[in-house]
């Protein structure tokens, strides 16, 4: 998979609408980190400005997954342009960039538009073109990243010009709310298989980890939840092993995401939690009729681990889902 970014710059100081606010550097900087941690791409394309760009190129590079950076303008007048005005930290930061995407496996492209021009919405064309480039040089499916609140979609911005072109080509697209703070979101309990394990319902391997980190953690991202995992792994013990740990985790979510073995893992503390449930399962099996829960996602999966075709699938399943809970706010399952 090779990811392609747009996303908002740090506000300006005063802005009467918040997009993303200088507080909400640290904040966005974890969501993208874990997120390039689960999906570990081929590579990341986006442009390097200051705010949302630069954060995710560091953060992939910080994990060896090669850069792909896209100037529309010459490097110095780019800085001038959409780095200068943020003052010395993001420009030495986009200094940084630019000097790691000189160096293999990383690539530089600058596409030399000029400043006085409306460069910003055509830029987006660039950037998708050269993720598509280097995506068939890898054999790569192409997933976007947008980092952006909800509500600017629709507006006519930048950012909503490349979430469309970016649609247009049939392109899956994960968006960030930079607007909000971790402690904002609504917490959920990722109660999964790791390792290697039968699945409960049809008995084949599953890879576990596939599932979490090319699947529900991206699905969780793009509905702007926070998340922890804490599920049984493949030796079949009950984790957390401690009660009190279990009730305490049960506590600060307000959704759990389980299988089998962790719903009936969880146990009596889970059912008596008030909380919304969902199910997972391979598509070629099903729950048992005794469990009714909140909602029920049945994701594709031809081998033992997920393939990012199965995975972008499962993105739109899982987010259905979850938008349905978030709706309709049920009772425990």
């Amino acid at each position: 998979m090779l990811i392609v970014h747009a996303g908002n710059r740090i506000d300006a100081p005063g802005r009467a609408t918040k997009r993303f606010p200088a507080e909400h550097e640290a904040d966005v900087r974890t969501r993208v980190g874990r997120l390039l941690t689960a999906l570990a791409p081929d590579g990341v394309v986006s442009a390097p400005a200051a705010g949302a760009d630069v954060i995710v190129l560091q953060e992939a590079d910080s994990r060896g997954i090669p850069i792909h950076v896209v100037v529309p303008l010459d490097v110095d007048a780019f800085e001038a342009a959409s780095v200068a005005d943020q003052g010395p930290r993001w420009v030495d930061a986009y200094r940084r960039v630019i000097a790691r995407a000189r160096t293999a496996p990383n690539t530089l492209v600058e596409h030399h538009m000029t400043a006085e021009s409306e460069w910003y919405k055509p830029a987006n064309a660039v950037i998708l073109g050269r993720a598509a480039a280097v995506a068939g040089s890898l054999g790569a499916l192409v997933a976007a990243l947008v980092v952006r609140p909800p509500s600017a979609e629709g507006t006519g911005s930048v950012t909503d010009d490349f979430v469309t072109r970016a649609r247009v080509d049939g392109t899956p697209v994960i968006g960030i709310d930079p607007s909000r703070g971790l402690h904002e979101l609504p917490r959920v309990l990722v109660v999964l298989a790791s390792g290697t394990e039968l699945d409960p319902t049809t008995g084949l391997p599953i890879d576990g980890d596939s599932i979490v980190h090319k699947l529900v953690i991206p699905a969780l991202e793009n509905a702007d939840l926070d998340w922890e995992r804490s599920g049984p792994h493949a030796d079949g013990g009950p984790i957390p092993t401690d009660a009190a740990d279990a009730a305490d985790e049960l506590s600060h979510a307000d959704l759990v995401i389980t299988d089998l073995d962790g719903f009936r893992q969880l146990g009596p503390g889970h059912t008596a939690a008030d909380k919304a449930t969902i199910l997972m399962a391979r598509a070629d099996g099903s729950p048992p009729p005794a469990i009714a829960p909140v909602g029920y996602v049945a994701y594709e999966m031809a081998a033992c681990t997920l393939s990012d075709h199965e995975a972008v699938a499962g993105w739109a399943t899982l987010g259905r889902v979850i938008a349905s809970v978030q709706a309709s706010r049920p009772r425990p399952s």
